[in-house]
């Protein structure tokens, strides 16, 4: 009698379990998991819900953002950073259940997109008393931009400005791509002083020959004589070595540009 009561027992208890485990299976197949968002630009910040049960249900749940399984809740938050594509795993693991639900798996669920890295071309063209200065985009996929640049802002493709004075100053570059990510960079430039040429020589006369030898003439660009007659006018676009020019003729006065 005792014997069969047990066999009984154990029977309700199989079916019993068998039931539930059917249960089980059934709401499994329900769950499911959603995010707010599933692309944008670093650093992207999603918000993940579980559907088909909740944790005030007793369900326990597992999430995986591409660095392990951690333990959480129905709805969970997670910042992706680095540009790339992202697979999302979930696992619930329902209440009461002796055995989790199968892994759910999205493969390439969130794309993050690059950020472009600004890039400034600077062109420097030194005047007497001022330096003008021609700033260049170049920043790879760039497709718009924002200057500020000596306190002005531009969203040119290219910005000029001229510094009438030497010191140390900042552009800010703010550079988007196609997908609206958007980098910034700011570069110092030094500018340094382009005094007026000093006008002054030394001469020597031998034979009636007169050797002019400019001062500091490796800063000059270009520069010429004027001995009072065109036709001896020496210019030093060929900048000779050490600024030297010869004369041959007469003393009469001269000049230097």
């Amino acid at each position: 009698m005792i014997i069969r009561y047990l066999l009984r027992l154990i029977a309700i208890t199989v079916i019993f379990s068998a039931i539930i485990q059917q249960n089980a299976n059934a709401q499994c197949n329900t769950i499911d998991f959603k995010a707010d968002k599933t692309e944008g630009c670093p650093l992207l910040i999603v918000k993940f819900n579980a559907t088909g049960t909740s944790s005030s249900a007793g369900t326990r749940f597992q999430w995986d953002f591409g660095n392990g399984f951690v333990n959480g809740v129905d709805t969970i938050t997670s910042a992706f950073s680095k540009p790339g594509q992202y697979t999302i795993k979930m696992q619930a693991t329902l209440s009461g259940s002796s055995s989790p639900c199968p892994v759910i798996v999205k493969d390439s669920f969130i794309t993050v997109f690059p950020t472009p890295t600004p890039v400034i071309f600077v062109d420097t063209i030194g005047h007497c008393g001022s330096t003008k200065v021609v700033f260049v985009d170049i920043t790879a996929g760039s497709v718009s931009r924002d200057w500020v640049v000596n306190n002005k802002t531009s969203t040119s493709k290219s910005d000029t400005v001229i510094y009438p004075t030497s010191g140390s100053y900042s552009v800010s570059l703010y550079s988007t791509n196609q997908y609206g990510c958007e980098g910034f960079t700011t570069k110092v430039v030094q500018i340094a002083d382009f005094p007026f040429p000093d006008a002054s020589w030394t001469v020597s006369n031998s034979s009636n020959e007169y050797e002019f030898r400019v001062k500091d003439s490796s800063i000059y660009k270009y520069y010429a004589w004027n001995f009072g007659d065109s036709s001896k006018t020496e210019s030093g676009q060929n900048k000779p070595p050490g600024g030297l020019v010869k004369y041959h003729g007469p003393r009469a006065p001269f000049s230097f540009v």
